[in-house]
C-alpha cells in the first residue's frame, strides 16, 4: 500500500499523464508501463520498489508483464546484477526510456 508523500507523487504523476497512454506493453496496463517509466527519470530503481509505488504485489506477474517487455523492447536495462532474482538487482532507463519517459 502506497502512502504519504509517495502517493502525493502518484497522483500528481496520474494527473500529468495525456489523456492517451502510447502502446509500450503487449500485456498489462500501458499506464502502468508508464508510469514504471517516469519513476525510474530519477535514477535505478529494484523490482520491489517499483511494484510498491505502482501497487502491484505480485513478483512474477510484474516481470512478466512490465520489466522484461520495457527491457525487450529497451526501455530499461539491468544494472547492479547478474541474476534477476537478486535483491540487488536494478533497472534503469535507457536513452530510448529516458526520451519516451519526458515526452509522454
Amino acid at each position: 500500500m502506497v502512502r504519504g508523500r509517495e502517493a502525493q507523487r502518484l497522483m500528481r504523476l496520474e494527473l500529468a499523464l495525456p489523456k492517451q497512454v502510447p502502446h509500450v506493453v503487449d500485456e498489462g496496463s500501458d499506464r502502468v508501463a508508464l508510469n514504471a517509466l517516469k519513476a525510474m527519470l530519477r535514477g535505478p530503481m529494484r523490482p520491489v520498489q517499483l511494484r510498491d509505488m505502482l501497487g502491484i504485489a505480485s513478483r512474477s506477474y510484474f516481470t512478466l508483464h512490465y520489466l522484461s517487455p520495457l527491457a525487450k523492447a529497451g526501455y530499461i536495462e539491468m544494472v547492479d546484477g547478474v541474476n534477476k532474482s537478486s535483491c540487488r538487482c536494478a533497472y534503469r532507463l535507457t536513452r530510448k526510456g529516458r526520451e519516451f519517459a519526458k515526452w509522454h
